[in-house]
């Protein structure tokens, strides 16, 4: 979601919906600051 341009706040929203779990938007952040780097060096 995060690359293609989705916000902290609205993947919060996606979760939530998905998963009836409640993320704050710096969750979002530091998930996405850990898995990002981590994807790149995947693909």
């Amino acid at each position: 979601m995060y690359s293609k341009g989705i916000s902290a706040g609205k993947m919060a929203e996606i979760l939530e919906e998905l998963f009836h779990n409640k993320y704050s938007r710096s969750t979002i952040s530091r998930i996405t600051e850990i898995t990002v780097p981590e994807i790149s060096g995947w693909r």
